[in-house]
């Protein structure tokens, strides 16, 4: 890959009206020109639609995207890229008071965006960012899911030669949700490895036993610390002292677990649950994790592998959500409940390109992730969303000189020799 002089950039910016908090105005941007700005009525029950209809949406779609095999026999792959077409324009239309609307908004934006991608190559680091950038306190921009945007028909044409499901935004273009420059590089100790903890589930699910064994395999590249430890059950000072003792001294905070309600009320508490009667209420992972951080002291990238991470029944009870409040700049969430072969699967995808010798940002890897399980037919990767900026990325491996011979500290023979060729002992 060779590193591009400035990256295209499409600009989504959403804003509060001044003269009313009922209606947002979206200008879209791209090297092509800028879109006369849209107005976007009543937005917060907009956002709200977009975050409860989403789950249900995506239900069938999960369906059919690797419970029991990641790769998609081709008829699967086929339903899949129609439901998610369906989806698609669901969102356009959620957006939009009716059809003509969302049709003049559509063939406004397949105007300016596709052009934006006709001249990238295959070179990851050549392609376009999505922007996405919200005023303060505008309820909607982030609510809607771009991954899912369509930027062309979903079928090849005679003229088009366009790959299935590469019509959507999320597998054409790193797309970043940041009002803050954030972490710049994922350092590396003296060894050479990028701290992380490690937060998982005790069950033996096949998805966070090969995130175990990737973790395991790549020795080189991590050290890892484990929470809970074995036998833990949940106690808030439990929790706090972990926080204590290694929020600081991590880069990465990886979380693979159940995440959800056990109940139906509304009332009902959301939970990580790391098994054996270890469960953590969602206010209070967030809670642990910023007492132990200066206000300026930089994040680690926090991973949620888990369900439903990037939803809630409010979309500002979102876990991302509550954890970018807290300052967290680069975090990963899922859309809905995952498939856990697939959640093992994205996982290692987006960590083997983080430490790859190409070192593309973790904006960019999120999408290398997403195709590669495209490679096998699953377009499942548009289940994860990315809240941060373009610029986190590993720092490159280093080389760890071998001890020489000379230095090496002498065997404990030698030491005896010595000492009794020196009269002691």
């Amino acid at each position: 890959m060779t590193v591009p002089s400035a990256p295209k950039e499409i600009r989504f910016e959403f804003e509060l009206d001044p003269d009313s908090r009922d209606v947002t105005r979206l200008v879209v941007t791209t090297p092509v020109g800028t879109l006369k700005p849209f107005e976007i009525k009543d937005p917060v029950r907009k956002a709200r639609t977009l975050n409860a209809g989403l789950a249900s949406n995506l239900r069938d779609f999960r369906q059919l995207t690797g419970q029991e095999d990641i790769k998609l026999d081709p008829d699967f792959a086929d339903e899949a890229l129609f439901q998610l077409s369906c989806i698609a324009w669901w969102i356009i239309g959620t957006l939009f008071n009716d059809d003509q609307e969302s049709r003049f908004f559509m063939r406004e934006l397949l105007r300016i965006v596709p052009p934006a991608f006709n001249e990238s190559t295959a070179d990851p680091l050549t392609w376009p960012i999505v922007n996405i950038i919200r005023s303060e306190g505008e309820p909607l921009g982030w609510s809607i899911p771009f991954e899912l945007f369509p930027i062309a028909a979903p079928y090849p044409t005679a003229k088009r030669k366009i790959p299935p499901f590469e019509c959507f935004l999320g597998l054409r273009a790193p797309i970043v949700r940041a009002e803050r420059v954030g972490k710049r590089t994922l350092t590396r100790d003296e060894q050479g490895k990028i701290a992380t903890l490690f937060m998982s589930t005790r069950e033996t699910l096949p998805g966070v036993q090969q995130q175990h064994l990737y973790f395991r395999d790549s020795s080189s590249d991590f050290s890892l610390t484990a929470w809970p430890a074995p036998n833990q059950q949940f106690a808030l000072p439990a929790l706090r002292n972990m926080a204590e003792q290694w929020l600081g001294q991590h880069q990465i905070i990886h979380v693979a677990c159940h995440y959800g309600t056990a109940g139906v009320a509304l009332d009902d508490p959301i939970t990580f649950e790391f098994g054996g009667n270890c469960s953590v209420p969602a206010s209070l992972f967030a809670g642990a994790l910023i007492p132990q951080l200066e206000p300026d002291t930089e994040r680690p990238f926090v991973f949620l592998n888990a369900c439903n991470t990037a939803t809630a029944r409010d979309p500002y009870e979102a876990i991302v959500r509550q954890l970018g409040d807290l300052r967290y700049d680069d975090l990963i969430g899922s859309r809905c409940l995952l498939p856990d072969k697939v959640a093992g699967e994205f996982a290692r995808a987006i960590y083997k390109w983080l430490v790859s010798s190409e070192r593309p940002s973790l904006a960019v890897a999120v999408v290398l992730a997403r195709r590669d399980l495209v490679e096998m037919q699953n377009p499942a990767g548009l289940l994860y969303v990315h809240y941060g900026s373009p610029i986190l990325r590993a720092a490159p491996r280093i080389s760890i000189p071998a001890v020489p011979e000379a230095a090496k500290a002498p065997s404990q023979g030698a030491l005896r020799r010595m000492m009794g060729w020196l009269g002691v002992g």
